[in-house]
């Protein structure tokens, strides 16, 4: 069973104190059924990857905005995988740290994570 593959790695598109909108694109294989949704994986710099926190986006969209534990002043880094019924792809590969704002504005990339 082929499973889809690694969606493009996620773009920021907006930030605020507390919520970030970004983007991706879908993965060039998408396996023998259709994307049914997306896993995004997201934390901080100073957490663990077993501790990232995982947000679902339902249907096949490929853009969300995340508020759920989005705090000012934190640096974040996120990774998108795609769900369909064989199961959930890889991770693709991890966006640049984005630091959140104490009011809102615009992103500020951090560099590499």
């Amino acid at each position: 069973m082929q499973l889809q593959g690694k969606p493009g790695r996620p773009q920021i598109d907006s930030v605020s104190a507390t919520k970030i909108t970004l983007h991706w694109t879908e993965p060039e294989n998408i396996g023998r059924t259709r994307i049914t949704n997306y896993a995004i994986c997201y934390g901080t710099k100073h957490m663990k990857l077993v501790d990232f926190k995982l947000h679902n986006v339902i249907r096949s969209q490929t853009s969300c905005t995340i508020s759920e534990g989005i705090r000012a002043k934190e640096a974040y880094k996120f990774a998108v995988a795609a769900v369909s019924q064989e199961g959930r792809g890889p991770l693709s590969d991890f966006s640049e740290y984005v630091r959140t704002p104490t009011r809102d504005g615009k992103p500020n990339i951090i560099g590499c994570g």
